[in-house]
């Protein structure tokens, strides 16, 4: 067992008052020790070895040594902490209302030639009922789909697609198509943007009509 360092210096101070006081005379010692059981037994015995506050008859030497011990409860181990259980990851960010993805096939065509319009739609509120794409130089709308008809690959797979027949009065050149959401109502649907007022929620692309 290991002695406190403070425990054994009690004892080395005991033993040179004991021979400092065969050298030089009567001499009195009064020593209280306090600390775990187990220690003050220990050193105890040490000092009995040393032959220093034994119990016996009354001493007529010329020293006289006291010791009185007060024992102290032992510091019991702290127990480790519980485990935690894994903590669920958070859930995933919502998805943000948004057009994306917006693409032509072919992106360049004759007049006359037959493009499909393909846009992502995101929309995790259910707001858009209908989706329309216009062509910049040539009248009217063409509705897109996600019911798998009209050129639509799949339905129900948020992608929106539309076949768009280049016809007059359009002219040669690169042309904006701009695609428009819109609620049950008729209305243009409006994605909130930060620090700003409301927008519609609009996507564009290029196409090239060629000569």
């Amino acid at each position: 067992m290991n002695r406190s360092p403070s425990r054994f210096a009690v004892a080395v101070v005991l033993a040179v008052f004991f021979f400092a006081a065969q050298a030089f005379g009567e001499m009195s010692v009064s020593v209280t020790i306090s600390g775990p059981i187990e220690e003050i037994v220990a050193l105890l015995q040490h000092l009995k070895n040393l032959g220093i506050g034994q119990a016996s008859a009354p001493s007529t030497g010329p020293y006289k040594v006291t010791i009185t011990s007060v024992a102290t409860a032992s510091k019991e181990p702290e127990k480790p902490a519980a485990p935690q259980p894994p903590q669920p990851p958070p859930p995933p960010p919502k998805p943000a209302l948004a057009l994306s993805d917006a693409k032509a096939e072919p992106a360049a065509a004759k007049v006359g030639t037959n493009i499909l319009v393909t846009v992502k739609v995101s929309d995790p509120d259910h707001l858009v009922d209908t989706i329309s794409a216009t062509v910049d130089g040539m009248p009217g709308s063409t509705e897109l789909y996600d019911n798998g008809t009209h050129g639509d690959a799949a339905a129900g797979d948020g992608t929106w697609s539309g076949t768009i027949t280049l016809a007059p009065p359009i002219a040669p050149g690169e042309h904006a198509v701009n695609i428009a959401a819109f609620n049950t109502a008729g209305n243009p649907v409006m994605k909130k943007v930060e620090n700003a007022p409301p927008v519609a929620l609009t996507a564009q692309l290029k196409v090239t009509v060629q000569p």
